[in-house]
């Protein structure tokens, strides 16, 4: 017999989801459920979702025609996969998102005192309001995106357990937070290559290591701390960037590395000076297990596309550092938004605003406007406001419990953009390769479309064909001209607004109203529509996040970070990875799942009748490498636009590298096996080979998408002369191919 008090203990201990799941069996169990400490591997806040473990709530907007005008809902996902889809995440731009998300949070996180975790990370500048009593203790706090101030680190003091750190890790944008206690008495601090250069003798810290810095520069920073002369317990180790484009050049590397920390280790007189270098396991055999290979467990580095992103950040960082004569750049600084929200929140509550009425009532009106928020249903609330004086205009928004929080989402999203445009004015030439891959990529699909029995026999060639040829491709240069425009409308209203305030308050509180005032200008001109991008997509292509997408089955929109992809002379990696995923959006037009026969999609009853294939291989990787867990209805159709892609890019591969030299000065290398590594690379994931209990989103996990396509493709066999008996090849279903002169000849049925 199970008592209560061995249930609690039972309970306390088990996963977040696993006690969830209980509590909502069992409802004697809810009040337990939430009272008891939590123990969990990672949790993250922001201000408009929190991530627990593997898992992300965030409130979504469900794609209205209008930029703000959208329906909320607040929902679940996993966050395992590298490769993001069209999912809008919605900032909290109303005031209702953040009432809803204090309500999420209550729901998740209850009454309770105490919450244990490995790892606790703050996704947004402005922290919000926890609970009360409220305590979390962290092993390791993680600050990458934005930089904390003093101010900051004090509000998660007040929540921290007792323990110190493990480990604090942050950009290294200033100085000051490293005489803050909880920086100070962490036992590690990790940082990243950030705006300010390092300089260890501003640091005291027993522990400090280094990341994403140029080998060059991080060998002179070792040099230099050894020639310092500190502590014998002090400790100083960094992570070595090195570019490479196969794995035995970064094999080479990382012997010669650590060949010389060890020379430096003895010079130092013993002083800890170490390396570490992460690269592919070679004690894997790759016919055993491809991923697992390819991209080791453990390995913070092989977050494949996290580094891509960060790369993108710091060519944006660079620019901005190298071109101070940007004023309006600097001026959509985090630190700058933050002080402006300041002044502003301070303004709105002192008896200084009641006199704005009484100087210009229009500025009142646009003022207030672009710090409230209608949604949809709320026109008695947005009729309220026109009817309402000016003084009851401002009271309106002195009741927000955050006046400033749609002006603060509002500078991100102008902020987000105009580093998007930075980015890409840089990226011209990877741009323009990635239009000249995309019609080869198209033509390579059409060919197979072509070849595919089962295509002509159903006659479904010509309705296929043209479906194809209307998909359009778009990336973020589309929308470089409205940006442009749209700082120079800011500028325009900025202006605009102090020559009619000028003079009536300090020039920081006029300088606040009208930021304010040319925020929200600009943001409704970027609303506008523009030509070829859905209205729906816009939020997801302005905040420039690791993006590619095929909307409507005829728009696809490959982002920023994808485009870096491009950045490589290697076919193998050009096709393997940017090739693959661009075909791979593209094949979301031409395969089918239930919801497309649900939806009574015109294509689909055309469709191949032996797609059972994907599934059934879906099935046999999670068999074969049991740590995958699998749901092969939902995530059917990203499967099969896996596989079928991966074979059409295969075969353009094949023909291109006959011409041209893959690899330059390493020609002894199998070109075969190098586009395997292409492919695999773009999904390393420090999770992905962790075991979740439950299946969350409509791709697979990254180890079985890889293992799959790897088991599926003779080319893959023979490259690695994988024996029969090899689990790479027992892992194959059967033969699975939808497009292609191979294909299935299955003939319409009725």
């Amino acid at each position: 017999m199970v008592t209560t008090l061995s249930s609690i203990c039972v309970l306390e201990y088990l996963s977040f989801e696993r006690r969830q799941y209980i509590a909502s069996q069992i409802p004697g169990f809810r009040k337990v459920v939430k009272s008891l400490p939590l123990h969990l591997d990672s949790l993250a806040i922001s201000v408009d979702k929190i991530r627990i473990d593997q898992n992300e709530y965030y409130s979504t907007n469900r794609r209205s025609n209008n930029f703000y005008l959208c329906i909320n809902e607040l929902r679940k996902r996993l966050i395992q996969n590298p490769i993001i889809d069209g999912t809008v995440f919605l900032s909290a731009i109303f005031e209702k998102d953040r009432v809803e998300l204090e309500k999420l949070m209550l729901d998740l996180i209850g009454n309770r005192s105490m919450i244990y975790t490995k790892e606790l990370a703050f996704l947004d500048p402005w922290l919000y309001r926890f609970p009360e009593k409220l305590k979390i203790q962290a092993e390791i706090i993680e600050d990458r995106l934005f930089p904390l101030s003093l101010e900051d680190l004090d509000r998660i003091a007040n929540i921290l357990g007792p323990k110190p750190l493990k480990e604090f890790s942050t950009q290294l944008n200033n100085y000051q937070i490293f005489t803050h206690p909880i920086v100070r008495n962490s036992q590690k601090l990790v940082l990243w290559s950030g705006s300010e250069d390092f300089d260890h003798r501003r640091i005291n810290h027993r522990n400090i290591h280094l990341k994403d810095y140029d080998r060059r520069i991080l060998i002179n920073h070792m040099n230099a701390w050894i020639a310092n002369v500190n502590e014998v317990e002090k400790e100083f180790s960094g992570d070595i960037e090195v570019s490479g484009d196969n794995n035995l050049k970064l094999l080479e590397e990382e012997i010669s590395i650590k060949e010389m920390m060890y020379l430096e280790k003895c010079k130092s007189g013993g002083k800890r000076v170490k390396a570490n270098e992460s690269i592919a396991d070679f004690s894997v055999d790759p016919c055993d297990d491809f991923y697992a290979h390819v991209c080791p467990m453990g390995t913070t580095k092989q977050d494949f596309l996290s580094s891509i992103w960060e790369t993108k950040r710091q060519i944006v960082r660079d620019y901005k550092f190298e071109h101070p004569e940007n004023l309006l750049v600097k001026d959509f600084s985090v630190e700058k938004t933050r002080k402006v929200s300041e002044i502003v929140t301070q303004f709105l509550h002192s008896e200084e605003s009641l006199t704005l009425c009484n100087f210009n009532k229009k500025i009142v009106s646009i003022f207030t406007r672009h710090l409230l928020e209608f949604n949809i249903g709320e026109s008695d609330s947005l009729g309220n406001w026109k009817r309402s004086s000016c003084e009851q205009k401002m009271e309106m928004v002195r009741e927000l419990p955050y006046p400033t929080q749609k002006f603060i989402n509002s500078r991100m999203i102008l902020s987000q953009a105009m580093d998007g445009s930075i980015a890409n004015s840089l990226m011209k030439k990877l741009d323009k390769k990635l239009r000249q891959l995309f019609p080869k990529l198209k033509m390579g699909v059409l060919k197979e479309l072509r070849r595919t029995p089962w295509a002509v026999e159903n006659g479904a060639l010509e309705m296929y064909e043209d479906a194809l040829q209307k998909i359009n491709f778009t990336t973020f240069s589309d929308i470089r001209k409205p940006i442009k425009h749209a700082q120079s409308v800011f500028i325009q209203a900025k202006n605009k607004c102090i020559d009619l305030i000028h003079g009536k308050y300090s020039m920081e509180i006029e300088d606040g109203i009208c930021e304010v005032i040319a925020v929200g200008g600009a943001v409704r001109y970027i609303n506008k529509p523009i030509e070829s991008v859905y209205q729906g997509d816009l939020r997801d292509i302005l905040t420039d996040q690791t993006a590619a997408f095929n909307s409507k089955d005829n728009h696809i929109y490959i982002g920023n970070d994808f485009t870096l992809l491009a950045n490589t002379d290697y076919l193998s990696d050009l096709y393997g990875g940017i090739g693959f995923s661009m075909t791979h959006e593209i094949l979301h037009t031409l395969v089918f799942d239930y919801r497309d026969f649900e939806s009574h999609n015109s294509l689909a009853e055309f469709w191949t009748k032996d797609a059972k294939c994907v599934e059934e291989q879906t099935r046999k990787t999670c068999e074969t490498f049991p740590t995958v867990t699998c749901d092969t209805k939902e995530t059917f159709e990203e499967d099969a636009a896996d596989l079928a892609a991966y074979r059409i890019v295969w075969n353009l591969y094949k023909k291109a590298y006959i011409r041209k030299t893959v690899v330059e000065k390493y020609e002894d290398l199998d070109k075969k096996q190098l586009f395997f590594y292409g492919a695999a690379v773009v999904f390393c994931s420090p999770n992905g080979m962790e075991k979740y209990s439950y299946h969350d989103t409509n791709h697979s996990n990254v180890y079985q998408r890889v293992n799959s396509l790897m088991s599926q493709m003779d080319g893959f066999s023979e490259a690695f002369k994988c024996k029969p008996s090899d689990r790479m090849v027992r892992n194959r279903a059967r033969t699975c191919e939808l497009y292609g002169s191979k294909a299935e000849r299955k003939r319409k049925l009725g």
